[in-house]
């Protein structure tokens, strides 16, 4: 037990030490990287990375796809603030045999239009539109019966008014079952890569550290979760987020901090339906369990940004 909490805390200090090293201070670039997906997690406050038990733990603990042991297909759709939205989806392909889990994610951004202009300030017909995507593939191994670690690496690239940039980029992250199946601890280093020329200038990437807590406070019905986000560039932020299954059901709620806009409060609801219940038992799934045949769940999040629009999130992940 006392290597196993060595190793996450030495893969913990490893990301924190990868930050300092390659921090100057500044504005980070690519900013699209730091938007999390899957309405589930954001649903709980964007606590998340000591979950991180189906294929959302891409984005926010690849550590966490060694818990995911049938193959996931994900799709998710985030309506943002400032008419941003934004296009996810995500494959899990767990090899058992070794106890890891392969993981493949997709975003798509879609940044808005801008005014054309020329060099003199006059307009110019028609507008620009202004969009980003990141690709990434991410491992989580596990090691033993209560730790795992992972690693993703990724390439991005953003074209803002005709000014296009691309780069590389990498995450990695550990998850610990401290009490078995009941309290989980999370750890990851997201965003970690060299400079990005922009202009003149080089600027970081938005290297982002998150640790969290979660306790399954009533095993398959309730989980809390806490959790410290660190940006490059910002000050610490807080999350906590519960989640509740009844039945078929699921009911989320969480807080963030919110850095003075206001705001701060999300709330989701989840659905999760085995279609081979239809006409049987269909609610408590009593025909079907967790691991036979196949799993849809549909889930929505609502989160409030305060001065901001409010954010929407709808998505579905497929489980076979």
């Amino acid at each position: 037990m006392k290597r196993l909490a060595i190793l996450t805390g030495s893969l913990f200090f490893l990301g924190y030490h990868l930050a300092l090293g390659s921090d100057q201070g500044g504005t980070s670039t690519a900013q699209f990287l730091r938007i999390g997906q899957g309405a589930r997690a954001e649903g709980m406050g964007g606590a998340f990375t000591a979950v991180a038990d189906d294929v959302y733990a891409i984005s926010f603990n690849p550590a966490g796809l060694a818990q995911v042991t049938r193959k996931q297909i994900a799709l998710n759709h985030l309506a943002y603030i400032e008419k941003i939205n934004a296009q996810f989806g995500a494959f899990a392909l767990p090899f058992n045999g070794v106890n890891g889990t392969l993981g493949f994610g997709f975003n798509y951004y879609n940044l808005g239009e801008i005014e054309r202009r020329d060099n003199t300030g006059a307009s110019i017909d028609g507008e620009t539109k202004l969009g980003a995507y990141s690709a990434g593939l991410s491992w989580g191994q596990a090691l033993g019966n209560s730790l795992a670690v992972g690693v993703t690496g990724k390439m991005f690239r953003e074209d803002l008014a005709g000014e296009g940039k691309s780069g590389f980029a990498g995450d990695v992250g550990g998850f610990w079952f401290a009490v078995p199946n009941r309290l989980s601890l999370g750890v990851s280093a997201l965003n970690v890569g060299p400079k990005l020329k922009v202009g003149t200038e080089d600027e970081s990437l938005p290297l982002t550290l998150r640790g969290g807590l979660a306790f399954r406070a009533v095993p398959d019905a309730l989980t809390l979760s806490v959790e410290a986000e660190k940006e490059r560039d910002t000050d610490t932020i807080f999350h906590g987020g519960a989640e509740y299954k009844y039945r078929s059901f699921f009911f989320r709620g969480g807080y963030r901090s919110t850095l003075g806009i206001g705001g701060g409060l999300s709330a989701g609801v989840g659905f999760l339906w085995f279609p081979n219940s239809m006409g049987k038992d269909f609610f408590n799934q009593k025909d079907s369990g967790p691991e036979e045949g196949t799993s849809i769940r549909f889930d929505y999040s609502y989160v409030d940004y305060g001065d901001f629009d409010a954010t929407h999130r709808f998505g579905v992940l497929v489980s076979f």
